[in-house]
C-alpha cells in the first residue's frame, strides 16, 4: 500500500536533514535495512506445583504468621471484645497471603489492625468496630473467594 502524502512528506523533511531512519532502502542508499526480528524464545518447563502445607497447620503466610504471634502477645481470652477483631484479621491476613484482591485486603486489615490497638475493655464503639470489621471480611472474602 502506497503512503500518505503525510508520511511521504516526512520522510522528505527527515531526508533532507540528513535523518535516513525513515528512508526505504530500496530508494536511499544510506538507509539501513530493517534487521530481521529476534528468534522467539525457547518454552520454558512447567513450574513445579507449590508445596502446600496441611490443612491444620495453621497460618502459613507470612503476615498471617506476624498476625498470630501478634494475638499471642496480646494475650486475648474468647471473652475479650478484641477477640473478634482479632478473628476478622486473622482471615484478612490469610487471604492476603493468597493474593485475592491485595489492594482492598491489605487496606482492610490495616484498618483493624488499629482498631485492636487502639481498643478499649468493652466499650460500645469497640462492639460496633468488631461487628462492622466482621461485615467487611465476609464482604471481601465472599468477592476475592
Amino acid at each position: 500500500m502506497p503512503d500518505d502524502a503525510t508520511t511521504r512528506k516526512r520522510r522528505s523533511r527527515a531526508h533532507s536533514r540528513g535523518d535516513h531512519s525513515l528512508c526505504l532502502p530500496g530508494r536511499c542508499s544510506a538507509a539501513v535495512a530493517p534487521e530481521p526480528p529476534a528468534p522467539a524464545p525457547e518454552p520454558r518447563a512447567a513450574a513445579p506445583e507449590p508445596v502446600t502445607d496441611p490443612p491444620d497447620a495453621g497460618p502459613s503466610g507470612e503476615v498471617a504468621q506476624s498476625i498470630a504471634s501478634w494475638a499471642e502477645a496480646l494475650n486475648v481470652t474468647p471473652d475479650d471484645p478484641r477477640a473478634p477483631l482479632l478473628a476478622a484479621a486473622r482471615t484478612l491476613a490469610e487471604h492476603l497471603d493468597d493474593g485475592r484482591d491485595p489492594a482492598a485486603i491489605a487496606r482492610e486489615l490495616r484498618t483493624v489492625v488499629a482498631w485492636i490497638a487502639d481498643a478499649d475493655q468493652g466499650d460500645q464503639l469497640d462492639e460496633l468496630r468488631a461487628r462492622r470489621a466482621g461485615r467487611r471480611v465476609e464482604m471481601l472474602v465472599g468477592r476475592s473467594g
